[in-house]
């Protein structure tokens, strides 16, 4: 018998911010530590061009220092919780650094605050 190829089934990651519903628009801001971002000098502006144009985000905003070597993706999504809006804003991190570099490997993103903003 020769296994070609295997996989490991991942629970979604739980977030560490409240779910009790309360519908909303939540700011969210993520740092994004990758290494590919530098390595492709059109990365980061594709990013940072690209986010102003989904609907499904309100005030996004991604820079990116060099000299560091991190991202700050700023967002505001609109979710039933304070951790639904974390997964809404990683989500959109994700699918941008896909579009932006065809597979960016792995991804740690962090995130620094979730705040409420309001109901509409």
């Amino acid at each position: 018998m020769r296994f070609l190829t295997s996989s490991v089934v991942v629970p979604p990651r739980r977030s560490e911010f409240s779910d009790q519903e309360r519908w909303g628009w939540y700011a969210v801001t993520l740092l994004l530590e990758a290494s590919w971002i530098g390595d492709d000098p059109e990365a980061a502006p594709y990013i940072s061009d690209d986010v102003t144009k989904w609907r499904r985000l309100r005030k996004a905003a991604f820079g990116w220092s060099r000299t560091d070597g991190v991202g700050m993706f700023s967002v505001e999504v609109m979710a039933r919780s304070a951790a639904a809006a974390d997964g809404e804003a990683r989500d959109a991190l994700v699918n941008l650094s896909w579009a932006a570099v065809q597979d960016p490997g792995e991804l740690p993103i962090t995130t620094l605050k979730v705040d409420w903003r309001s109901e509409s």
